[in-house]
């Protein structure tokens, strides 16, 4: 604490620190996450919205309900322990291909790719050019 305090701390000894405090940061944030994080799902407004973090603070994502072209549950390019993880991939209309639920069982997966069909299905302002 002492060397925060000094006057006299030339500057480059006070960037040579910052690594340093990041990567604490990031293990602070990690281990919040691993204890009190959660995720969750929601349709709301014609959107699929995802959101993962502790409260409030967080990562939200959303796709447009009508811009979803297929939902499926595919290999994905994470690896644990040599094998590959399967996850609930959504393709939207751009081709961009996302996944979730990579960390549920197979049972789990398959109930979010049907509950998205779902509501795909459910919803009045659909294009075609959707594959199920």
């Amino acid at each position: 604490m002492a060397f925060w305090n000094a006057k006299d701390v030339p500057w480059f000894a006070v960037l040579y620190m910052i690594p340093f405090q990041l990567i604490g940061l990031g293990f602070l944030t990690g281990t919040l996450m691993m204890l009190f994080g959660h995720g969750e799902l929601r349709f709301r407004d014609g959107a699929l919205e995802m959101f993962s973090g502790i409260g409030r603070i967080g990562r939200r994502r959303c796709w447009m309900v009508a811009d979803i072209r297929n939902v499926s549950v595919e290999q994905t390019r994470m690896q644990v322990n040599g094998r590959q993880v399967r996850g609930v991939a959504i393709v939207t209309a751009d081709g961009r291909r996302r996944f979730i639920g990579r960390s549920l069982d197979a049972e789990k997966q398959q109930f979010l790719v049907n509950l998205i069909r779902q509501k795909i299905r459910l919803d009045d302002s659909r294009k075609s050019g959707y594959r199920a």
